[in-house]
C-alpha cells in the first residue's frame, strides 16, 4: 500500500513538478552562459583606405597544408568559414564573383542547366541575361552593385582576373579598370580603392607565395580579405569555404569571423563580404546588398603559443567538414531514420504484449531528439581532413549508429523509473527531453541545429539561426504532448492543469519566436493558437466560435509585438521578423506573403513525397473526430490531438516549405500515439486520474 501510495505521488504530482522544474532550470542555465557578445563592429578603428580582395576557387582547409604563410595568417588574424551558396545549391566560380558583386545571391546561366562551371567567354555579352535570370527568382540580385556604388563615390575598382573582373563590373557589366591574369600578375595597390584579384590557374603553394609577396606590399590601412569563393568546378561536393581577413594597421589579437545574418560564430556569407568591403571604405549599403558587414568575435578556441593566442584553425575545419557532410548524407541519413522509424512502428503494431508496444513506440516517438543529440559526438571525424570528401558512408553509418543509441538511451530513461506504471510519465519525460534540449540549444545559438543531419544545412543557407520549420515541428509536437500529459494528471485541478498547459504554451513560444532566440516569422501564432486551445479543454471549457476568435487576436498580437520589438532595434541587428514590418511600411510586405504561400504549396509539386505528411494528417483528423476512439480514453489526449492539429495547420500555412512542420511533428506525435494504443494502457490511464479525481 505504501509502495502504491508512492507511486501515485509520483505520477499525479512530483513528476510533473519535476519535469516542469527541470525544463524551465535549463533554459534558464542555457539564457544565462548563452552567447552575449556578438563581436565589435570594424577589424581596426583606423580609416581603411584600401581593400583587397583575393578569390580562390574550391579553397579548403587541408589546402593550408601547402600554405605555411596563409595559414599563419589565418591563425594570427582573422579567420571563419564562408557559406558561398549563389542563386544555385553549387556555386561555380563566376556565380561566386557574380554573388559578391551585386551582394545578393546569384548566378550565371551555366549552372542553371547543372553543366559543369566555366569561365565565361565574354561576361558582357552574357550580362542581360544573366541579369534577366536574377529577376526570375525570389530573392532578386541587382548584378554589378558593388561597383556601381563605388563608381557613384567617385572611386573605382581595380580588377585583376576575368573572374575578377565579375565582380568589378558595374549595373551595365562594364569594367572600366581590368588587366589580364592573376594574383601571379598583380601589381599592387594603385589609384582605386578596391582592388579584386583572381587565382585562376594557380596551385595552392603559388598562391601562398604570391599572397605573402603581395602583403608585405600592402600600405597601411589597407583590409586584406582572402576567401574561398565557389565550389568544385564539376558540380560536386557543395561546401562551405575558408574565409581570412587582415589588416595592416590592426594590433587586434586573433578573432573569429561572424555576422547578424548567420550568428554563429565563425560564419559569414558571402554577401556579407560585399558590405564588409562597403562599410570598411565609408560606404553606407545599399538596399540592394543583402548581407551585413561582418562582425569579428573574441577567439574562444585557441591555446597559447609564446604568450599569444592563435586561431584554432581545426575547429573550424571541423565545423566545415560537418556542414560539407550535412549536404552530402543528409537524403540519406533522413532514408535511415524512416527506416528506423517504420521498423519501431511494424514493432509497435505487431506485437501482442502493450509493454513492448509502448516501448517501441517511445523509441519512435525520441528518435527527432536523438537525432538532434548526435551533433554532439564527432560522427564526421572519419572524413576530417580529407578533401575532396571521403569515407562518406562511413560518416553516414556512423552518424544514424549514434543517432539510434542516444534514441535508446532516452527510451531508458523514461522507462526507468516507477512512472511507467503509468504511461504518461515515459511519454512526458521523452517529450519534455526533446522540449529542453532544442530549447537549450536554441537558446545557445544552435550549434547542434548547424550541424545536425535534421538542422538548418548552412550549405542551403535557409537560416542558420533559430528555430526553422524542422525544428519548430518537434518543438511544437513535444511542447503539446508534455503540456497535454501535464494537464491529464492535474485533471481534477482546473486551475493548475489550465497553468501549467500556459506556462509550457509560452515557454515554446518564447523559445521560438523571441528574436534573439529562434525568430521564427510563422510559428508564434501557430503555438499561441494551439496553446489556447489545449487550455480551453484543461480548464474544462468550450472551444466556441467567440473564444476561438479571441484565440486568433492573441496570437495576432504577440507574434506582432514581437516582430514591432525587432523592428526597433538598430538595422544591422534585427532578424527577418523586424525586416517584415519594414517591408509592410516599405509596401513589400504582401510579395513576402505570396511568395511564402507560393513556396509552401509549390512544395507539394516538387516533391511528391510530402503528400504523405497530408495523407497522414487526414487520418488524424479522421481519428480525432472519433471521441469513442480508443487512444482517447487517455483524459485530454483528444485535446491534445486537436491542438496539434491547429499547430500543424497554421505551421504549414503561415511557413515556407511549412509542411515540414507537419512532417516532423507527426513524427513524434505518432510514436506518443503508438504508446497509448498499446492494449489496456488508455484504460489504466483512465482509471488512474479517475482515482485522483475522486
Amino acid at each position: 500500500m505504501t509502495q502504491q501510495r508512492g507511486v501515485k505521488a509520483i505520477e499525479g504530482g512530483l513528476l510533473p513538478f519535476v519535469l516542469l522544474s527541470l525544463t524551465l532550470l535549463g533554459i534558464f542555465v542555457a539564457a544565462v552562459i548563452g552567447p552575449a557578445d556578438r563581436g565589435n563592429a570594424l577589424l581596426s578603428r583606423e580609416a581603411t583606405e584600401h581593400v583587397v580582395v583575393v578569390g580562390i576557387d574550391d579553397w579548403g582547409w587541408a589546402d593550408l597544408d601547402d600554405m605555411p604563410a596563409t595559414q599563419q595568417m589565418a591563425q594570427t588574424n582573422v579567420a571563419g568559414n564562408l557559406i558561398v551558396r549563389g542563386t544555385n545549391l553549387h556555386t561555380c566560380a563566376s556565380d561566386g564573383w557574380l554573388t559578391l558583386g551585386a551582394g545578393q545571391r546569384a548566378a550565371s546561366i551555366n549552372t542553371a542547366s547543372m553543366t559543369p562551371c566555366e569561365i565565361p567567354v565574354n561576361p558582357q555579352a552574357s550580362w542581360a541575361a544573366w541579369q534577366d535570370y536574377a529577376d526570375e527568382q525570389s530573392l532578386v540580385a541587382e548584378l554589378g552593385t558593388l561597383g556601381q556604388t563605388m563608381i557613384a563615390g567617385d572611386d573605382c575598382v581595380q580588377a585583376t582576373g576575368a573572374l575578377a573582373a565579375l565582380g568589378a563590373a558595374d549595373r551595365s557589366g562594364d569594367v572600366a579598370n581590368s588587366r589580364d591574369g592573376n594574383l601571379a600578375d598583380w601589381p599592387g595597390v594603385g589609384d582605386c580603392r578596391l582592388d579584386l584579384v583572381d587565382t585562376v590557374g594557380m596551385s595552392p603553394a603559388q598562391i601562398d607565395t604570391s599572397l605573402a609577396s603581395a602583403r608585405e606590399s600592402l600600405p597601411d590601412n589597407t583590409l586584406l580579405i582572402v576567401a574561398g569563393l565557389s565550389d568544385r568546378g564539376d558540380l560536386t561536393q557543395p561546401a562551405v569555404h575558408p574565409i581570412v581577413m587582415a589588416h595592416t594597421s590592426s594590433d587586434s589579437p586573433p578573432t573569429l569571423v561572424t555576422s547578424t545574418s548567420t550568428r554563429q560564430p565563425g560564419l559569414a556569407q558571402t554577401t556579407d563580404v560585399s558590405a564588409t568591403i562597403l562599410t570598411s571604405l565609408g560606404y553606407e549599403v545599399p538596399e540592394a546588398v543583402a548581407g551585413l558587414p561582418v562582425r569579428y568575435l573574441p577567439n574562444t578556441h585557441g591555446s597559447p603559443d609564446a604568450g599569444d593566442v592563435d586561431t584554432d584553425l581545426s575547429a573550424l575545419a571541423s565545423t566545415a567538414t560537418a556542414a560539407t557532410l550535412v549536404s552530402l548524407t543528409q537524403t540519406a541519413y533522413v532514408l535511415s531514420l524512416v527506416g528506423i522509424f517504420a521498423l519501431g512502428l511494424a514493432i509497435a503494431l505487431i506485437s501482442r504484449k502493450s509493454h513492448w508496444r509502448a516501448i517501441a513506440g517511445s523509441t519512435v516517438m525520441a528518435a527527432p531528439a536523438a537525432a538532434y543529440a548526435s551533433s554532439l559526438l564527432p560522427w564526421w571525424a572519419p572524413t576530417q581532413g580529407s578533401w575532396p570528401m571521403t569515407n562518406v558512408g562511413l560518416s553516414t553509418s556512423l552518424a544514424v549508429i549514434i543517432t539510434v543509441l542516444l534514441d535508446l538511451v532516452v527510451v531508458a530513461i523514461a522507462w526507468a523509473g516507477p512512472w511507467r506504471r503509468d504511461v504518461r510519465g515515459p511519454m512526458a519525460i521523452i517529450a519534455a527531453i526533446t522540449l529542453t534540449l532544442l530549447s537549450v540549444d536554441v537558446v545557445l545559438g544552435g550549434p547542434l541545429g548547424l550541424i545536425s543531419p535534421l538542422g538548418v544545412n548552412p550549405i542551403t543557407a535557409g537560416r542558420f539561426y533559430g528555430v526553422g520549420n524542422v525544428a519548430f515541428g518537434i518543438l511544437s509536437a513535444a511542447a503539446l504532448i508534455f503540456a497535454a500529459c501535464v494537464a491529464s494528471w492535474w485533471r481534477a485541478r482546473a486551475v493548475w492543469a489550465a497553468g501549467a498547459v500556459v506556462l509550457i504554451g509560452l515557454l515554446a513560444t518564447a523559445i521560438d519566436g523571441v528574436p534573439a532566440w529562434g525568430a521564427d516569422f510563422g510559428g508564434v501564432p501557430a503555438m499561441v493558437v494551439s496553446t489556447g486551445v489545449l487550455a480551453l479543454f484543461a480548464a474544462g471549457q468550450r472551444l466556441t466560435w467567440a473564444r476561438a476568435g479571441l484565440i486568433a487576436l492573441v496570437a495576432l498580437g504577440v507574434a506582432g509585438s514581437l516582430m514591432i520589438l525587432d523592428f526597433l532595434r538598430p538595422a544591422g541587428s534585427r532578424t527577418h521578423l523586424g525586416e517584415f514590418v519594414q517591408a509592410v511600411i516599405d509596401g513589400e510586405a504582401w510579395q513576402i506573403v505570396t511568395r511564402k504561400l507560393d513556396q509552401s504549396v509549390g512544395i507539394l509539386i516538387a516533391y511528391p513525397a510530402s503528400w504523405i505528411a497530408v495523407v497522414v494528417l487526414l487520418m488524424v483528423a479522421w481519428l480525432v473526430a472519433r471521441p469513442t476512439a480508443t487512444l482517447w480514453q487517455t483524459p485530454m489526449m483528444r485535446a491534445g490531438a486537436m491542438a496539434l492539429l491547429a499547430c500543424w495547420f497554421l505551421g504549414w500555412v503561415l511557413n515556407d516549405s511549412g509542411i515540414a512542420v507537419a512532417a516532423l511533428g507527426l513524427t513524434v506525435a505518432i510514436g506518443a500515439g503508438l504508446v497509448l494504443s498499446a492494449p489496456g494502457v488508455s484504460e489504466r490511464a483512465a482509471q488512474s486520474t479517475r482515482r485522483d479525481i475522486a
